[in-house]
């Protein structure tokens, strides 16, 4: 029983620290966005950081070839432990990934000239630039892709701090380099350069922190066993995989639809909206990083079932202040920031993407880490279907009428609707919705509105484009939480437990 105990709170402190390390590697590479973002509109200028926005989507084109492999890598080696048929599917999964990436690398090669110019509409006169930094973008995206089956290891033995560690010195150079050799006058080659070097430096922390903690690999035997360690794989990662591959028709086909129909400098603009949508959705998704693997291992469906409701209430609760922060505080901080550029409308692009987002995707992640984790890949496919088929839809057919505004609508609209459809998931494997109680959904409103209020007022009397408003809107909107929070006793004891 003692000993029940004390693994019990090892995992939560290493959950606990797992989330912190996430937290302060996500805190620096925004730091590192914050000061060299300024520095690619400024050299670059809106035309050709909209090609490099552009060209990033068949950079990471790869991506969309490693087959969801790695999350059915954790999956098993996380069921099964530090055993001869995890080895298998280790080096199954390795070898597996490098026969789909090389020959989808090896195309992109081949046709980057009418991928650059009929597919991304890059202008002509970009075509040099764009054609050297697609080459150094595919193989850092091929090392990238490869070093997942390494964090796939570390993930499983749930030491994803040491992931962290290697994320962040990858944002490092990313972001810093990029900036030095962008003002050393290198251009996007030497941008893509600095890229590729950055990923060989993670890819080699990430292998040494996989071999260091998982040990020697047993193969005796491997290619007897290889094609059943493939196709438990392959069977598995493929439903999730369509899920993946759909999500190419999302954000990527979004730039190459705004490229052609709208134009190329809104590409950088939407992009801009996008890394900042990142930072901030990146900050939830690091603090629940450590939740796949605990799920994976979890066998009882009533603890799941609890800690999913727990989760789903509580980030509903969670994100209220940074909704109503983004929404009074969006514009005056992206105006000192950046200081040129469609400063209104990477304001609205951001605040549309993020709110929704924070409203409709993040308190899911629990039943999303559960479809994946519990047999249920599948579902992935009819949610991510859901979200492309929505986005395509409306901005095609909307584009004519409301031009770039089309896509905030075909954005807003896609991620309410795999929303309510992870909703859905939720109440049908997992007998629980959020705010299931009316009592519950009271409180939601309540401080909604009470913190929405406050904000609204003091923006009415005090907006300004300054420091000082920004600071004093958090000061304002954290402390009217705090205190609605307690007097509407949104949280207690037994709502911060994992059990």
């Amino acid at each position: 029983m003692g000993m029940d105990m004390e693994k019990k709170n090892k995992g939560k402190k290493l959950f606990v620290f797992n989330s912190f390390t996430g937290l302060v590697q996500l805190i620096i590479s925004a730091v590192l966005i914050i000061v060299c973002l300024p520095v690619f509109l400024k050299i670059l200028g809106k035309d050709l950081y909209g090609v490099f926005s552009i060209v990033s989507v068949i950079g990471n084109l790869a991506i969309y070839a490693n087959l969801s492999l790695d999350a059915a890598l954790i999956k098993f080696i996380s069921e099964q432990g530090k055993c001869k048929e995890s080895d298998n599917d280790i080096v199954v999964m390795f070898l597996l990934m490098l026969s789909f990436l090389l020959p989808l690398s090896v195309l992109i090669f081949l046709f980057n000239d009418f991928i650059l110019l009929s597919i991304l509409s890059v202008p002509t006169e970009y075509l040099s630039e764009g054609k050297a930094l697609l080459f150094w973008l595919i193989l850092a995206n091929l090392l990238l892709l490869l070093g997942k089956v390494f964090t796939s290891i570390v993930e499983a033995k749930q030491k994803i701090y040491l992931t962290n560690f290697a994320s962040f010195i990858y944002s490092l150079i990313y972001w810093g380099g990029s900036a030095f050799v962008l003002l050393a006058g290198k251009g996007l080659k030497g941008v893509g350069v600095t890229i590729f070097v950055a990923a060989v430096i993670w890819f080699f922390l990430v292998m040494f922190a996989a071999c260091k903690n998982w040990g020697r690999l047993d193969l005796g035997g491997l290619r007897f066993q290889f094609k059943a360690s493939a196709k438990k794989q392959l069977k598995y990662s493929t439903k999730i995989y369509t899920g993946s591959l759909l999500s190419f028709l999302y954000e990527p086909l979004t730039r190459i639809l705004i490229s052609n129909f709208i134009g190329i400098a809104d590409v950088g603009f939407y992009d801009i909206a996008l890394r900042i949508k990142s930072q901030v959705l990146t900050l939830f998704y690091r603090l629940l990083q450590p939740l796949y693997p605990t799920i994976a291992i979890m066998k009882d469906i009533a603890k799941i079932r609890t800690l999913a409701e727990k989760l789903t209430n509580g980030l509903l609760f969670v994100v209220i202040p940074v909704v109503v922060l983004l929404i009074f505080c969006t514009e005056p901080i992206i105006t000192l920031w950046l200081k040129e550029g469609n400063i209104s409308l990477i304001s609205q692009t951001t605040i549309i993407l993020i709110v929704v987002n924070l409203l409709f995707s993040i308190p899911f992640t629990p039943v999303y880490c559960f479809l994946r984790a519990k047999n249920h890949p599948e579902k992935e496919v009819y949610i991510q279907s859901v979200n492309s088929i929505v986005n395509a839809s409306v901005l095609l057919i909307f584009y004519t009428v409301l031009g770039y505004y089309s896509v905030l609508l075909g954005n807003g609209l896609s991620i309410v609707c795999s929303g309510i459809m992870c909703m859905y998931f939720q109440y049908k494997y997992l007998g629980v919705l959020p705010l299931d109680t009316f009592k519950v959904k009271l409180k939601y409103i309540l401080c909604f509105c009470v913190v929405f209020g406050a904000a609204a007022l003091y923006s009415y009397y005090g907006y300004s484009i300054s420091l000082q408003y920004i600071i004093l809107q958090m000061i304002l909107v954290g402390g009217v939480s705090l205190l609605a929070f307690y007097l509407f006793k949104v949280f207690d004891k037994k709502d911060l437990s994992l059990k």
